[in-house]
């Protein structure tokens, strides 16, 4: 034996005598070195190491071992079935030969054991590989660490969401037919080399909490959180609460929630008619009008004329200009001057509010009259809904109370079960039928549902609001602490840098609806709303006035 590998041996073994494995200060993996002398210590410990699922975690195993003591190390490895995601590696040292480094696992559930060979160094001369004997025990063929073959695993899923899984029955099992996960997920299969049986979920059967302690997640996340599936086949939320009992794959897609409203509702503007100037011109505009009336009374004043025009008809005269209505035709030539001068004025500003207005008129949207879900608690009037077992519905059902979310569930939701619909396509129906309807879903979803079951038209009349809500990644679930995370993260990275998953986006990701809109303008009754209430306010005055008159008249009398 070399006096390099007796060195190493002495420097790194330490005694273990419990497997509660614990980092080391700095914060590493830990190491644990072990020199199998084939005693039934050892192998009581390795037994137990590998019940408590040291053998699957982030620990390193180094175990060393003579080329005549390899048999044995090996047969007991095989028969605790080192799992896949283990980093367990063995160095076989013979005193002609030299020393091997490999590493092993199981290729599959009860399967032969997989031993992989990283290196091998020379007694005389470490740099130098030689050839090392066939070791004393059967292997499988070498296959690289990303294979998963011999593996049949359990794949949980619904096909609540077509375009996103979508799940077909053939000869009573159920098989992957395509989706964006769908597809996803068989690529995985080939390309990782593993068979899977379905486990299927009907409708929205993604999850609901449990109701108490003794009880688990139904649905999807029931499977994988009970051991019943080892990932799923479907999208899955990947949100912070449900980590406690599961894993998740790296996130391929991002999803947000919208409100759903009936287009073309309006929200009264009372001051839509001063738009198109700003306030500065028409503070201008203002004291231009009053300038030039009082210029015209002070003309009439001095002027030798019959007809005497006070301040107040000479308001209403520059208001009948400004009206377009004209005016009576002065003999006086300066009051002729300031008239004609006031004509040319107003008839400039005049044009230029008539086209400004009406090019605001065709390129303005009007606000909607809600913008988020806080403006929801504002008014009795308006009603909100959500897909029932919708991850939404959970979030607003655990809403703590005084806080936005607890404050709609309770004044919007429970009081209002018929608002809960049980799929997209009523919510969405509903938006139409219910002008103070507002609905809850998923972008995608909603967009796909307009698509296929509506109209053009009618898909138009859905407005999606700006704002988002519940934005999150969603990922494949997959068991907690489970052996097929690293590998299968890798592979969706690989689809992902070779532009595989983009090109599924595009193929399966619903896009929202497009909608041309018209160029002509439709006038009800919140667009002169502001009119009428100006020509009341001045009939109102108007009648008051001529009351005042008839009074004053009837007292000089």
């Amino acid at each position: 034996m070399s006096k390099q590998y007796i060195q190493a041996r002495v420097s790194t073994i330490k005694e273990q005598t419990s497997c509660e494995m614990l980092p080391d200060s700095t914060g590493k993996m830990p190491l644990i070195v072990l020199s199998y002398e084939a005693s039934s210590l050892q192998h009581k410990f390795l037994k137990q190491c590998f019940e408590m699922q040291q053998f699957g975690g982030k620990s390193i195993w180094l175990l060393m071992s003579t080329w005549k003591l390899s048999y044995h190390l090996l047969h007991i490895l095989s028969s605790l079935n080192v799992p896949f995601n283990s980093n367990v590696f063995t160095i076989i040292h013979d005193e002609t030969y030299g020393i091997q480094l490999s590493e092993v696992y199981a290729i599959g559930p009860n399967s032969v054991l997989q031993h992989n060979v990283i290196s091998t160094w020379g007694i005389e001369d470490a740099h130098r590989l030689t050839t090392f004997p066939k070791l004393p025990y059967k292997y499988a063929k070498p296959l690289k660490r990303s294979s998963m073959k011999h593996y049949k695993l359990i794949a949980t899923s619904v096909s609540a969401n077509k375009f996103y899984t979508y799940i077909t029955e053939t000869d009573s099992e159920f098989q992957v037919a395509g989706g964006y996960f769908g597809e996803i997920f068989k690529n995985l299969a080939q390309d990782l080399n593993f068979t899977y049986r379905i486990k299927f979920q009907p409708g929205y059967a993604y999850g609901l909490p449990p109701t108490d302690s003794n009880s688990t997640w139904t649905g999807v996340l029931g499977d994988i959180q009970r051991g019943e599936a080892d990932l799923s086949a479907c999208e899955v939320s990947a949100l912070g609460n449900r980590l406690t009992f599961m894993d998740f794959t790296i996130p391929v897609h991002i999803t947000v929630r919208r409100l759903f409203i009936h287009e073309g509702l309006k929200k009264l503007e009372m001051y839509s008619y001063f738009w198109p100037f700003q306030i500065s011109i028409w503070i201008t505009f203002i004291a231009v009008f009053f300038l030039f009336t009082i210029i015209n009374t002070t003309f009439y004043r001095i002027a030798r004329t019959q007809k005497k025009l006070g301040f107040l008809s000479n308001v209403f005269v520059f208001i009948s200009i400004i009206l377009q209505q004209g005016s009576d035709y002065p003999v006086n030539m300066p009051i002729r001057l300031v008239l004609h001068t006031c004509d040319v004025l107003f008839l400039v500003v005049h044009t230029a509010y008539s086209a400004k207005l009406t090019a605001l008129a065709m390129l303005y949207e009007p606000p909607p009259p809600i913008t988020d879900t806080a403006d929801l608690l504002k008014s009795s009037s308006w009603r909100f809904g959500i897909i029932n077992g919708s991850l939404e519905y959970n979030m607003y059902k655990t809403g703590e109370k005084n806080s936005l979310l607890g404050d709609i569930w309770l004044q919007k939701l429970l009081p209002f079960p018929e608002n809960i619909m049980s799929d997209f396509n009523s919510g969405l129906s509903q938006v139409l039928n219910d002008d103070h309807y507002v609905f809850m879903g998923l972008e995608d979803s909603c967009h796909k549902i307009l698509q296929i079951d509506f109209s053009h038209e009618r898909a138009c009349k859905v407005l999606a609001l700006p704002k988002t809500y519940f934005i999150g990644g969603l990922s494949l679930g997959l068991k907690k602490y489970s052996p097929y995370a690293e590998i299968i993260n890798y592979s969706l990275m690989k689809m992902r840098s070779s532009g595989i998953l983009h090109r599924l986006k595009l193929v399966w990701i619903p896009q929202p609806q497009v909608c041309k809109k018209s160029l002509w303008l439709v006038t009800d009754l919140l667009d002169i709303v502001p009119l009428i209430t100006a020509y009341c306010i001045l009939f109102i005055t108007s009648i008051f006035i001529l009351i005042g008159e008839l009074l004053l008249h009837n007292h000089l009398k």
